[in-house]
């Protein structure tokens, strides 16, 4: 663990970490605990949108342009542990945004349970798991999309176009299906699941292969 983090901090600066990984969930938390009105009991989903966007944009400040041709993994060519110290900095990623989204959602949801009681049932329950897994998802897809522009403007309008897509798609099926029961939330978490997988091993798998391309430029 030690060594992936070391590993991970090669790319995400102290900066970065403090802002991304303390002061956006002290935010997040703080607005669910005092504001958060907006959908009531459902307002999770507020704060799973607002987090996708702001971690994925944040993203350009570590790996970013890390999915394209032009991308030159600089130092870590220089080194023969530099796929397994790439790969360390990669599965760190996955899991602090992993553990971040867990600790947002667990902490909102036992405000969402002192603030509205009863409301806050076994269906909400399986709410607040179910975002777990779709927030997960959402901001690998994202950022695995978003990593093959290098530069800001086109990583930014890349990464809202995206973002506005999944935040659609997600908001709809999950706020207003669950208020007029039109959502399955067992799909809805072996979708979550699945997609979380398949997001995880799609980026680490491209991130690897590029990094093994770099050598072979100029042959």
């Amino acid at each position: 663990m030690k060594n992936s983090w070391k590993a991970y901090r090669t790319f995400a600066s102290r900066g970065y970490c403090i802002f991304c990984y303390l002061v956006i969930p002290a935010c997040l938390i703080l607005w669910h605990g005092t504001k958060g009105t907006l959908f009531g009991v459902q307002d999770i989903n507020v704060v799973s949108n607002s987090l996708v966007l702001l971690l994925a944009a944040a993203d350009y400040m570590t790996l970013n342009g890390v999915n394209s041709s032009k991308y030159g993994f600089g130092i870590l060519r220089c080194t023969s542990k530099g796929q397994e110290h790439l790969e360390r900095a990669l599965y760190m990623d996955f899991f602090i945004r992993f553990v971040v989204i867990a600790v947002i959602d667990f902490i909102c949801g036992i405000i969402s349970y002192q603030k509205y009681g009863a409301d806050f049932n076994k269906d909400m329950m399986m709410m607040h798991v179910i975002v777990l897994f779709v927030t997960f998802a959402c901001i690998n897809i994202t950022v695995f999309i978003s990593r093959f522009f290098t530069t800001m403007v086109n990583f930014m309008f890349v990464t809202y176009l995206v973002v506005s897509l999944l935040v659609v798609g997600t908001s709809v099926g999950l706020i207003y299906g669950f208020s007029f029961g039109h959502y399955n939330p067992v799909l809805w978490l072996l979708g979550g699941i699945v997609l979380s997988v398949i997001s995880v091993y799609a980026t680490k798998r491209y991130v690897l292969y590029n990094y093994r391309r770099s050598f072979l430029e100029g042959k």
